[in-house]
């Protein structure tokens, strides 16, 4: 029985009347090793996840006025979720294509450095435990087209908000 896997009170609840142990009763093993790993375990593998995208689907076109059930029939609810697939990933395809023929040299098909997909340098900087700067290249100065702190009126701070008619 499931309620006997983890006798540890700060184990996974287990729900007498519906017979339910969502939680995983040993979270710190593998769970593809263990023989049973939660409720939520079978809930979320397999075919669930895809038979509640179906029903997703055939809740939006009932909405729109369509007559489809995935209960009442699967096999059309099936068939209109892969059509519905394949016209996303063609609009994803031609928007994609239009995009790279525009604004594209013919470059973007060059695949780019990982490195630079993380913003990674071989710049080296140190830092103390305060987080000051310690060694390396400060970051730059911000600069806007605004002028900052400057004060009139014989005011000591900046206050009010801005507004130019230009």
């Amino acid at each position: 029985p499931k309620y006997l896997r983890n006798l540890a009170l700060d184990s996974a609840y287990y729900d007498p009347k519906s017979r339910a142990m969502r939680a995983n009763p040993l979270p710190d093993e593998n769970p593809e090793d263990l023989a049973f790993a939660g409720d939520n375990f079978i809930r979320y593998s397999g075919d669930a996840v895809k038979l509640a995208q179906n029903q997703l689907l055939c809740w939006e076109m009932q909405a729109r006025g369509e007559s489809i059930d995935v209960i009442s029939n699967p096999s059309q609810a099936e068939l209109t979720q892969r059509q519905f697939a394949d016209k996303k990933k063609k609009l994803e395809d031609s928007k994609r294509s239009a995009i790279l023929a525009k604004y594209s040299d013919g470059k973007a098909s060059q695949q780019m450095d990982p490195r630079l997909k993380l913003g990674q340098t071989e710049v080296q900087q140190e830092f103390n435990r305060e987080g000051r700067l310690i060694k390396g290249d400060p970051a730059p100065e911000v600069r806007t087209k605004y002028e900052e702190d400057v004060f009139i009126n014989n005011h000591t701070s900046v206050w009010g908000s801005y507004y130019n008619r230009a």
